[in-house]
């Protein structure tokens, strides 16, 4: 198999590989665990995540209590009439980092609430 090392139209590095027969196989992109957080509130101000600087995805299962959510930078404490709501339970995915760091999490009510986070970036795979 020859190696074609080229750049796709995002201008990132692509890899390729070419077997005899002149089919193409492409690394397979994934998802690589970095950390993992816990994010407590203790009054009804809005709470951020503390973003490892190479996430690029986040998985965000709410305990405890419900919340009120928003990624609005311009308006950083979400509301009923600001955001959205999450219940017990419910997950909260996030696709790239700027939504990470903008994040902002509420208590929906008068009870704290607990929010467990996990950080993953994007990898590609050594495997064709």
């Amino acid at each position: 198999m020859s190696d074609i090392r080229g750049k796709g139209p995002d201008l990132k590095p692509r890899h390729v590989r070419v077997d005899r027969f002149g089919a193409v196989f492409a690394r397979q992109p994934y998802l690589e665990y970095i950390s993992t957080e816990q994010v407590t509130s203790t009054a009804a101000t809005a709470k951020s995540l503390t973003v490892p600087p190479d996430a690029d995805f986040g998985y965000i299962q709410v305990t405890a209590a419900p919340i009120y959510w928003a990624f609005n930078p311009l308006n950083p404490t979400p509301s009923s009439s600001i955001g959205a709501d999450a219940a017990v339970g419910q997950d909260i995915y996030l696709n790239s980092h700027k939504l990470l760091v903008d994040f902002r999490a509420v208590r929906n009510g008068s009870a704290n609430f607990t929010l467990k986070v996990l950080y993953f970036r994007k990898a590609v795979s050594d495997v064709y």
